[in-house]
């Protein structure tokens, strides 16, 4: 069956969260390695760690952190990886399976090529001292000096990793939308499916992010909506989500933040994605 989740705040202990979310009854999720309280990033804690594992063993699959926006891969000035690998460190502990990241933008760099090769030489390190975890790179919506927004770089950075199979790709919808991609139509979701499939490889995409937007089409602002309260629609997100040639691929909804009771519609609506 088809994973379903959602993108889940930690205020608290990750523990927490995999209990809340094995109490909503999603089967997969995601969050950051940030607590929402502190705004600090999260430290491993033996207590912790155990219950949250306990958790996932018995209730979940693959699991998604992700990784903070403190972090630019991208960097030619300043590259810097501290932030990363205590993310990383955390997500093998607590059993994650993949981490999600943003690519960044080529700070530093003459152009956009040379900022896509600092991302390589970062994931080329990275895949080498990180077993047992997928890197998952993620679509953009940003300018010029973006990573990922334009999804021929992703076709780019495939072809010059070590290690290949070790990254796979999450196509963010509201993203997409807002950088300028259109799939709001029947013709124009087809094209746009053949385009993720010349660029990113639809058997590489482990992971949408099934979002809606708060801004129009190709203004490049990033701002989530629940799906259907926003400017893409839920008609063509569901349609878009139930494509066969998409339906085995996870979603996971990253919602603002909600009351309980919203978290709890947006699970219900979840559940008509299922197959």
């Amino acid at each position: 069956m088809r994973e379903l989740g959602i993108h889940l705040r930690v205020y608290s202990t990750l523990a927490h969260v995999a209990e809340y979310a094995h109490q909503l009854g999603i089967s997969t999720f995601q969050a950051f390695g940030i607590n929402q309280t502190t705004r600090k990033l999260i430290s491993y804690d033996r207590d912790d760690c155990k219950n949250f594992v306990r958790v996932r063993r018995a209730h979940f699959g693959s699991l998604y952190i992700h990784a903070s926006y403190w972090t630019n891969l991208s960097s030619v000035s300043k590259p810097n990886y501290k932030i990363i690998e205590h993310e990383l460190h955390l997500a093998q502990r607590y059993e994650f399976t993949h981490i999600v990241i943003h690519p960044g933008h080529a700070t530093g760099a003459i152009d956009r090529l040379e900022g896509i090769d600092a991302l390589v030489r970062a994931l080329n390190y990275l895949i080498k001292k990180y077993a047992n975890i997928y890197f998952v790179l993620e679509n953009t919506c940003h300018g010029i000096h973006a990573i990922g927004s334009d999804l021929q770089d992703f076709f780019l950075i495939k072809s010059k990793l070590d290690s290949p199979e070790r990254v796979v790709f999450c196509l963010d919808t509201a993203h997409a939308f807002v950088y300028g991609y259109d799939f709001v139509s029947e013709n124009a979701q087809k094209e746009f499916i053949q385009l993720l499939d010349q660029t990113m490889s639809l058997d590489r995409i482990a992971l949408i992010h099934l979002n809606d937007s708060h801004y129009g089409h190709g203004l490049k602002k990033d701002r989530h909506e629940i799906p259907g309260n926003g400017q893409i629609g839920y008609s063509a997100l569901n349609s878009f989500a139930m494509d066969p040639q998409l339906y085995r691929i996870p979603l996971i909804v990253e919602p603002p933040e909600l009351p309980e009771q919203e978290l709890i519609s947006v699970k219900k609506m979840l559940d008509e994605w299922k197959i």
